[in-house]
Order: C-alpha cells, then structure tokens, then sequence
C-alpha cells in the first residue's frame, strides 16, 4: 500500500524474516519509490547506521545489489530509521528475491510487517551476540547484548536484568547515556550453560521509559558437551561425534573406506573421512564435514594436524577448513601458503569459493596439513567444518581426511610469570589499544587477526611501561595479543570496532 510522510517524524520501518538461501547468490532486499515516479530505490546499505540486522551482503551475485543471504537460523527482526526519506506524501516499499540459474534452497519468509512513529523515550533490547547457538556446558561463557535507544531523548541510568533458565534475575547498572537512535553493545556477566537448551530472559527497567513493549528478550541456545585438548582421532571406528552435511546435489563426505579414482584407500589403517567413497563428485556441490566442539580453556600454543589426499578441477572445485566460537558465524582459517601453518591452501583462487583460496587440483598421494591455532587458545568453544564445493562444469575423485588431531600445552604454571601482569585495555578497542606490561622483561608483542596473520609486532624496551598501539587501520574483528618474555607467554583476545 501507500504511505503519507508528509507529518512524519523519525518512524521506523520493522519487520521479521526467516531464510534459508544459497549465500552469496540468492537474497532478499528492501526498495522503495517516492509519489509513484516509479523510480524505485534501494532501502540501506551493509552496516546502515539506520538499519538493525540491515542486509549481510554488499553485493549479491544475483543482483550485485545489497541483500539478505544465507540462512538466518530462525526468525531475525529488521528496522530501520526513515527519516531520511523526507516528508514525501506518498511512498511505497517492496520486497525484491532474486536467485541464481544453479543451486535452490528453502526461500525467504517476512512476518508482523509495520511503521511506527518514534516515542520519546524508548529504550529496547534487540540481540544476544554471546553465547550465539552453541556454548559449552559447565564452562563460564561471556553474556552480551545489544541495547537500541529507539527514543527521542538521551537515555538516564538503568538497569539490565538476565535470568538464565528461570534462575533468580541479576542486575547490572548502566550509567552512560545512550544517545537517540543509538545502538551499544553491552558486556554483562559470564554465566554458565546447562547440557541442552538454555533460555535467557533479558530484560531493562528504566523509569521513564514509554514503550514496554520491547523491553524484554527471550534467547534461546544450546549447551554441548566439548572435548578437551590434547584431541586425536583415526577414524577406524564410526564415529557419531563427527557429522555431514550433504549437498542438495547429491554429493556428501562419507565415512568408510575410499576406492575410486587417485583419492582410493586411507591414510592409516582402512578407514577415513571422504567425499563420495565410490564415485566422483557432482557439479555445483556444498558439503560439509563438522568435527565435535572443543574446549580450549587453560591451552595455549596450540596446533592442529591432519592428512588429506584430494584431486579436483584445479582453480574451479576445492576445500577449506573454517571455524566457529558459537555455531552461527562460520570463518575461514587460514589464507594461501600461510606462514602460520605447512601445505595450506595451494590454490589462491578457486572459482567455487568466489575466489577464495584452497586445497585444489591433484596433492598427488596424502600430504599432512599443519596450523598454529593460537586463534583458538582460551576459548571455550571452538568447532571446525571441512567445506567442500564445487562449480558448474568438470568433476574429479574428491578429497579425504584421515588422522585428525589438536595439541597445546594444559595448565602450566610458570613460577617466574607470577610476578608478570599484562593488561590490555580498551576492550572492545577503536583506534588505540593500550597494553601495560608491568614486570614483564622487555617483552615482544604480537598481534594476529582471525586467520592468524601477523599484524603487527613491536618490541617494547621497558620492562615497566605502557605500549600505546595505533590500530586505526586495522578492520572491525576479533585478535588475539600474545605477549612474550624470556619463557613466559600471554595470551589476550580483543575486539576492534
């Protein structure tokens, strides 16, 4: 239908959605025409300060216009600010869907669809961004949501309040006002998973609040049992902790004993993990192998290992391995001929990956692949997957995974670290991050991005002193800081913004 703007002041467009689509080629987005010009406009942009869950994708390959893609894992809610739209008397919006010619999957549903006027003050809880769909049964996990002032006015002080599985609600204060139509992410408590589903009830409680209505968040998310480091398997035995995800197209990793083509027969033993044991793999495919949840808590230094043997289409079908800290958000580990690891990713560009590295063409026989995961030290909970595709044309043997293993060292207490205190701070940092090594000998800092690249390295001369870093350059994500000392080493997480 038609809208009139003509009286509007800051309204906002909402609604929910689920989808489930082929990523990066199939999507949704939102457009809008102004007094029936028919001159229709696309609705945000990636990251849009006026949006909330506002598009994943800059450019769908579709449509090469921002959309939703991928799979939403369930229903997401969706704002955004119209005030930029002036005051127009009459605007109309559409939802747009556009796919490619190869690949279908679940499609894209929208629901509760509405337009409302700002009140003056409006205080909501929009998100959980920790835990996401996973956590660790029995370990501390760090609580953070997203709090969205959707009023007119400043927010004064008050209170947020979780229960976890309707325990007793905690309370935690938050003093700093929020300024109109600001969204901030706030770090609440650890708390701890139970085996199972967990639920979360969120709540604020701020006098002068006019609008209860979204006051108040329900999350939901699992707790799994996660194996501990050090970790090994040789597969000679069906193993349920370990699962695939079969492509739509008939292509699937497989447990048993491979014979077909160069990638026959297993790297120790009889048995092993590969994609189509018996037959060649199918064009346009997406497999996923996914190993247990791990518990890295208490290890460091860290690496992985395992033997893959593989002959695909080079350039065009291959594999990678990506990570996980909550089962929601899927990384690749590592980048071509990475100085962190040995025999990783061959291939710089591989068409099926939209010109990602990976593993391709023919390792002529099994080669051991090797990375230091420091990424992976101290977190709670780590999952990796084995991600096999494929484009649309030529075939090939596959690949195989055999003799899968994770070492670190465990809870090692070096008497000559006590004396060593190490703190990083801001964190969450911006432009600066500060890092005070008060008793530490001339320590060396390192700094690593998600897939463990080397950032940035500087030796700090003072064996008292705090080391100011310029991280303005460096994109929004999650490093890790390792200092060293003689033989002491810490390790330190941080999120730039």
């Amino acid at each position: 239908p038609y809208f009139d703007f003509s009286t509007a002041s800051h309204d906002t467009l909402s609604f929910w959605q689920n989808y489930n689509n082929e990523p990066a080629w199939d999507g949704m987005r939102v457009e809008y025409d102004i007094n029936t010009a028919n001159n229709w406009q696309v609705l945000g942009t990636v990251g849009d300060t006026l949006g909330t869950n506002w598009y994943n994708d800059a450019d769908l390959n579709s449509s090469l216009l921002p959309a939703w893609t991928g799979n939403s894992i369930g229903w997401e809610q969706s704002k955004y600010d119209l005030s930029g739209l002036g005051n127009p008397s009459i605007v109309q919006f559409r939802f747009v869907f556009t796919s490619d010619a190869a690949v279908v999957a679940d499609g894209h549903s929208i629901d509760d669809f509405s337009i409302t006027t700002a009140y003056q003050n409006d205080l909501a809880v929009t998100g959980v961004t920790s835990p996401g769909l996973s956590a660790s049964t029995g370990s501390p996990t760090n609580l953070n949501v997203n709090i969205y002032n959707a009023g007119l006015n400043p927010t004064s002080a008050f209170n947020i309040y979780y229960s976890l599985n309707g325990g007793t609600p905690v309370a935690q204060n938050y003093s700093s006002p929020i300024s109109s139509f600001t969204l901030v992410n706030v770090n609440l408590n650890n708390i701890i998973p139970i085996s199972g589903v967990n639920t979360l009830k969120i709540y604020t409680d701020w006098a002068s609040d006019l609008n209860r209505v979204n006051d108040t968040l329900y999350y939901s998310f699992t707790g799994e049992q996660t194996f501990t480091i050090p970790y090994s398997n040789d597969f000679e035995v069906a193993d349920a902790d370990w699962s695939s995800v079969p492509s739509v197209t008939g292509t699937a990793w497989a447990w048993g004993s491979p014979a077909f083509g160069a990638t026959t027969g297993a790297h120790g033993g009889t048995a092993c993990w590969d994609v189509n044991l018996t037959s060649p793999y199918n064009n346009t495919s997406s497999t996923y192998l996914v190993s247990p949840a791990f518990n890295y808590i208490n290890t460091t230094l860290t690496h992985l290992s395992c033997w893959i043997n593989y002959n695909t289409e080079f350039g065009g079908d291959g594999c990678i391995i990506e990570y996980s800290f909550d089962d929601a958000t899927w990384q690749t580990l590592g980048v071509f001929n990475d100085p962190s690891a040995t025999n990783w990713y061959n291939d710089a560009v591989v068409g099926a990956f939209l010109g990602q590295p990976a593993w391709s063409g023919n390792s002529n026989s099994w080669q051991q692949i090797t990375y230091n995961t420091a990424l992976f030290d101290e977190q709670p909970y780590v999952r990796l997957r084995f991600s096999f595709r494929s484009d649309v044309n030529l075939s090939g043997d596959g690949i195989s995974m055999d003799d899968f293993s994770l070492t670190g060292t465990v809870g090692i207490d070096n008497p000559e670290n006590k004396q060593s205190t190490v703190l990083v701070y801001p964190n969450p940092a911006g432009n600066v991050l500060y890092i005070k090594t008060q008793g530490t000998p001339s320590p060396q800092i390192t700094m690593m991005n998600a897939s463990g690249q080397m950032v940035l390295v500087k030796k700090v001369t003072s064996a008292s002193a705090t080391t100011q870093l310029d991280i303005s350059t460096l994109p929004a994500g999650i490093y890790l800081i390792k200092v060293i000392s003689n033989e002491n080493v810490s390790f330190h997480k941080v999120v730039v913004e």
